[in-house]
């Protein structure tokens, strides 16, 4: 599923992102972000909503809109600075909805947070809102966001055209050849695979996954689980002879791709998010990999395995 990297937007930028959704969620008539009286940032709209929540039963009145962004990477909506905001202290913003209410001018109101919304990590919030005298609220996070650029392209060609919205760019014809010679040597069967995974390997990687930042959840569900029966293969494959000529544009591929990651670490939060931005690297340029598309994550965690990308452990 494709990142966005909005963490790398500032405040300003989020805002301009935001006001442009709910133009098209409630209707053109959106007053964009503006400085209040009171210091907060807002953004209104008076009317009924085109298609939010849905074309059913749009919201209707008076909304108002906020934009809560972070740098942060891997920030939650359950992390206590987010969750400050609808608490009592200097943060919240719950004084300013019940004045808003006071003078008749808000109905309904909607918070945007490029954070990890989780299942139900928004229900205490919403209940404190809900006990207030208001139509309805809503909090839209990081996942949502997200599902809206994939389906509005032109809204996400509007984001800054900088370089960092891309961590880098790799180009998969070289990784494409390696692929299509190992799908003809080597078969997946199943979701799982019966080969025994090498336990001595996974206890000595505990160490890499930490330097990586690599979660354990990925390394023992997609790694070992899924693709580490077959590594064996995939390395009698790279030392057969009669392949030298795939064993070096693998090399060629696993150089780059170590020496971009390491330029630009710092745009991913997990390794495996590296994992994934490189799949759908491959998946977006090389329609024709339909049917072989699990090998370019094969390839990938081996090369991460081997060590041919990721940080090797810290020597003593």
């Amino acid at each position: 599923m494709r990142d966005y990297f909005l963490h790398h937007l500032t405040d300003r930028e989020f805002e301009q992102l935001v006001a442009l959704i709910c133009t098209r969620w409630f209707g053109e008539g959106l007053t964009p972000f503006a400085e209040g009286v009171d210091g907060g940032r807002d953004a209104r709209f008076f009317g009924t909503a085109r298609t939010y929540p849905s074309t059913t039963a749009p919201w209707h009145g008076h909304i108002v809109v906020q934009a809560k962004h972070t740098a942060t990477p891997s920030a939650s909506c359950s992390d206590s600075d987010f969750k400050a905001y609808f608490d009592e202290g200097k943060k919240s913003e719950v004084p300013k909805v019940e004045r808003l209410i006071k003078e008749g001018i808000l109905d309904c109101y909607i918070v945007f947070a490029n954070r990890k919304l989780t299942a139900g990590a928004d229900e205490k919030i919403l209940k404190k809102l809900r006990s207030l005298p208001i139509g309805d609220c809503a909090i839209v996070g990081l996942e949502r966001i997200n599902q809206f650029l994939r389906e509005n392209p032109d809204v996400a060609r509007t984001l800054p055209t900088r370089e960092f919205l891309r961590p880098f760019e790799f180009e998969p014809d070289d990784m494409v050849e390696v692929i299509t010679a190992v799908h003809g040597a080597i078969q997946m069967d199943g979701s799982r695979f019966s080969s025994a995974s090498d336990f001595e390997s996974v206890n000595k990687k505990k160490v890499k996954n930490g330097v990586n930042r690599m979660s354990d959840a990925f390394y023992k569900d997609v790694i070992v689980n899924t693709y580490m029966p077959l590594f064996g293969k995939l390395k009698a494959f790279l030392e057969n002879e009669r392949n030298r000529a795939y064993r070096d544009i693998y090399h060629d591929v696993a150089d780059e791709l170590r020496q971009k990651i390491i330029l630009f670490r710092d745009r991913f939060d997990r390794f495996e998010e590296v994992i994934t931005f490189l799949y759908e690297e491959v998946r977006t340029k090389r329609p024709e990999l339909k049917g072989k598309r699990r090998y370019v994550t094969f390839l990938l965690c081996y090369m991460y395995d081997d060590c041919d990308i990721g940080e090797r452990e810290n020597m003593p």
